[in-house]
């Protein structure tokens, strides 16, 4: 096994692949330090795994094969990067830019926690998620890559970034829907401190924004086909005319007085008087 790992000056990467039967990776107390790059591919999973005290570590790749939960740790300096076959409950806890893919099968919850999240990837079969930048302002985008496919769940999304009127993006990709995107499971996102919002949607997507209360604007852009639940009531502005891919917009509230749509076959019904609609 590993006893002290020391990289010195440069880009170091370790990779690590652990054969061993189904059960906890470690580093089995092994002391590493000034390795940027780490990457490791196991029968087990990551379980109590704390990479938090890896000095120098600025990225964190992991594949984990068993179906055992995911409880790591991390700095908020080290992207961390995870494919989980996992069907429990899992966190990822500290992280900068962390991304979360799951098999097909939608078992268990999924959290992010830290204080120095500047983006947040789920992909795959991702249940309940909650996303907490805790009291921090880092968090800007959160990606939703193919989550609900095949699972027969609506996905919920729960976000906290408790910086006041902070604007928001969510990168829909094929989100809310099966494989085939004939079957909607729309994925509800909720940010209830967020004041303006931005989805930019690059594959067939459903989304609900609805619990988004503190939404005044919401602007819409990609090339992918976009079904957005009617939006929370607050909603004054919806710009879509960066948008090339059709959009749905179901029944506008009555706040929203200035809808642009886009390039793409457009579609809504108005409940509002004195709209602008261009």
């Amino acid at each position: 096994g590993l006893d002290s790992i020391d990289g010195g000056a440069g880009t170091d990467t370790l990779n690590v692949a652990s054969s061993a039967p189904a059960a906890a990776f470690s580093f089995n107390n092994a002391t590493i330090k000034n390795v940027e790059n780490i990457s490791v591919s196991t029968n087990g999973n990551f379980t109590g795994l704390n990479i938090s005290g890896i000095s120098g570590l600025t990225s964190f790749t992991g594949v984990a094969a068993d179906t055992a939960a995911t409880t790591l740790t991390a700095a908020g300096t080290t992207d961390v990067t995870l494919n989980l076959s996992t069907t429990n409950n899992s966190t990822v806890t500290g992280g900068k830019a962390v991304s979360i893919t799951k098999g097909s099968t939608a078992a268990g919850t999924v959290g992010v926690t830290g204080s120095a999240l500047t983006a947040v990837t789920l992909k795959g079969g991702v249940g309940a998620a909650t996303i907490s930048n805790n009291t921090a302002t880092t968090l800007k985008s959160v990606t939703l890559d193919g989550v609900d496919v095949n699972t027969g769940i609506t996905a919920t999304i729960t976000i906290t970034n408790s910086t006041a009127a902070h604007s928001l993006t969510v990168n829909a990709a094929g989100t809310g829907y099966n494989s085939t995107g004939a079957t909607e499971f729309q994925t509800v996102v909720t940010d209830t401190v967020a004041t303006s919002a931005t989805v930019n949607t690059t594959a067939k997507s459903s989304l609900d924004l609805v619990n988004s209360t503190a939404l005044k604007s919401v602007t819409l852009t990609g090339s992918g086909a976009l079904k957005l639940a009617t939006t929370a009531a607050a909603v004054t502005s919806i710009d879509g005319s960066a948008a090339t891919g059709a959009l749905t917009l179901g029944t506008l509230n009555a706040a929203a007085v200035t809808v642009k749509t886009g390039s793409g076959k457009d579609s809504m019904t108005i409940a509002a008087t004195g709209m602008d609609d261009t």
